[in-house]
């Protein structure tokens, strides 16, 4: 077996088993996140590292993004979008084909729905990343890039930059990703 699916269900089984967890400390009369309840030590999925000669940026300036029927809901810290309000979990589940775990913000950028996380305002310097490592995705946003080594989808649209990562995907995780970006446009308006 390569190194890398080694490594991929080495990251699926923790985080399986990391959702297990966490599943079974809440309470099912409640679906929500307190402070309490939220773990304070990071789950073991892979995240993305900065890429080689770029920087994360540390101010974003982006204005939140104004539809047709209001306004999308933002962050304080970066005014970009909410990364939990980018997926429905009906649109998770549709795509996926499994029903997505309770919604847990991991931090003010990024979302974890179990099988699927999100994350907002890295900037446009992760697509040339991606784009480099795997392939640029047309129809999807301005410009939109799949990483095959990591399932994810780095989107930019208009000033707003999110992503999308099968952390517990089977089969063509890039259709998959595709559908999901597309779904997260649509909620932006």
């Amino acid at each position: 077996m390569p190194a890398h699916a080694a490594r991929r269900r080495a990251i699926a089984l923790a985080v399986a088993a990391a959702s297990l967890a966490v599943a079974a400390g809440c309470s099912s009369e409640s679906s929500d996140i307190t402070e309490a309840s939220t773990p304070s030590t990071p789950t073991a999925v892979t995240t993305p590292t900065t890429p080689t000669g770029f920087t994360t940026p540390t101010s974003p300036t982006t204005p939140t993004v104004t539809t047709g029927t209001g306004t999308t809901p933002t962050t304080a810290a970066s005014g970009q979008p909410d990364p939990c309000a980018l997926l429905t979990a009906a649109q998770i589940e549709a795509a996926v084909g499994t029903p997505p775990g309770t919604t847990r913000p991991e931090s003010d950028d990024r979302c974890n729905f179990g099988v699927v996380r999100t994350w907002v305002g890295f900037g446009e310097a992760w697509i040339d990343s991606a784009a480099s490592k795997g392939e640029e995705v047309a129809g999807v946003g301005d410009r939109a890039a799949y990483d095959p080594e990591f399932h994810q989808i780095y989107v930019k649209s208009g000033a707003t930059t999110f992503n999308i990562q099968c952390t517990l995907c089977t089969g063509d995780q890039k259709a998959v990703l595709t559908r999901l970006a597309g779904d997260a446009l649509g909620n932006l308006g």
